[in-house]
This record gives structure tokens, sequence and C-alpha cells, in this order.
């Protein structure tokens, strides 16, 4: 059995995670702002350098943390046309400020960390098709680059943390949807002709890379839905 943080584990991807390695057996703190009341839960703001320091170790507490994942990510319907200024704040200070959070609470408090990894986007990849995102393109984009810095001062530095990220294209019943149609104008067809990917689908990827054994790091996995086109 294991030990791990999973940021962002309440909900979507996060609490998909968080279910199946505790299904396997691991002790798991979940970290969100909204979560059930548990010895395991935390309710935290990954915006919040403290709080994630606090949720660190608060695992600690629990034995040597072997895992952080890290699925806290954000969309607003937000497009340049609108001005909205403060979406585009709430979208990087989630999406960037908080990854950083994370990675800065690793790099300080677990040094002998086993494995972290992020969940990104294909929005990171190539700006999103998805109206009015291209802010949350580019917060992606930001967190996939501070995720390659991270991974190369942790081998210049011998290291022994795996560091992984895991981009999924689209997603369906995600808090990602009804966060965006928070402050879409319309009703948007995301997955026309095709079947998105599952919360689950996601978890299994992070299972996956957590099986590896110690001398396999694997960098980037991309996961798509047969029939999304890019």
């Amino acid at each position: 059995m294991s030990t791990g943080v999973v940021f962002g584990g309440s909900s979507g991807v996060g609490a998909a995670v968080t279910a199946s390695r505790r299904k396997q057996g691991d002790t798991v703190v979940c970290v969100a702002r909204n979560v059930e009341p548990g010895p395991d839960n935390v309710q935290a703001d990954i915006r919040d350098p403290d709080a994630v320091d606090r949720c660190v170790s608060t695992a600690f507490g629990r034995g040597p943390v072997d895992y952080v994942v890290n699925c806290v990510g954000i969309g607003l319907y937000a497009p340049l046309e609108s001005a909205r200024a403060d979406l585009w704040k709430e979208v990087f200070e989630t999406n960037v400020l908080g990854l950083l959070n994370v990675l800065s609470s690793v790099d300080r408090l677990c040094p002998l960390l086993r494995q972290l990894i992020h969940i990104s986007s294909l929005a990171a990849l190539r700006i999103s098709e998805t109206p009015g995102s291209m802010s949350y393109s580019l917060s992606k984009l930001a967190a996939h680059h501070a995720v390659i810095d991270y991974r190369t001062r942790s081998r210049g530095q011998g290291r022994p943390t795996k560091v992984s990220t895991v981009t999924p294209g689209f997603i369906g019943g995600t808090a990602f949807e009804a966060v965006f149609s928070r402050t879409s104008p319309c009703d948007l067809d995301l997955y026309s002709g095709f079947t998105p990917l599952s919360s689950e689908d996601v978890a299994a990827a992070v299972d996956y890379v957590l099986a590896l054994p110690d001398t396999v790091e694997v960098r980037d996995l991309t996961l798509a839905p047969m029939g999304q086109v890019r």
C-alpha cells in the first residue's frame, strides 16, 4: 500500500483517481475546496500556498508520501472581446499558480517523493477549439512548461521523483462543463460526432503510470477519444 495526495480529488478526474487508488488499498489524502468531511479529506484552496503545504504535511502524518497527483483545472468562457479580466485571472490563478504551489510544496517537503503526476489537457498542445477558451489553453500551456522545468531540475539534482504529465482530450461529465457553462452565453456542443473520455479512463492512465517500476518514467501520456480529430 502507498500514500498519496490528490489535489482536486472531490470531483471529475480527481474523484475517479481517489476512488481507484483507495480501492487498491492506498491511503489517499483528498484535497479540494468542496469535499465531504472525512479523516482523509482536506478542504483547501490550491491557490493558497500555506494551505497546500498543510495538505502535504497532513499526508506525511500517515507515512511517507509516495505520490502526488494534481487534477485541479478550470476553464471559463471568456473571449478577448468579453474583457473579463476577472475570469482570466481566475483561470490562471487556479491552473498555473495552483500548480506552482504544488510543485513548490513538493520540492520543499517531499524530496524523496516517488511520483508526481499532473493532469493536463490537449489544449496545452494546441489552442482549444472550444469557443471562448483561449485563456484556458494559455494557462494549460504555461502549466505544461512548469512541469517540464520541474522534471529537468529534479533530474539535475539527482532526485528520485518521476514526473509525469497525463494529457487527455475531451472528458465528459466533469466539473469543467458545469463551470464553463456558468459563463458561456449559450449551450455548446462539445462532443459532436464522438464519445468523450470518462474520468475513469484518465484514472486508469494514472494507475498505469503509478504501476511502472521506479526505473521507468512516463513523461507524457496523451489520451484522446476515438473520433476526436484534434
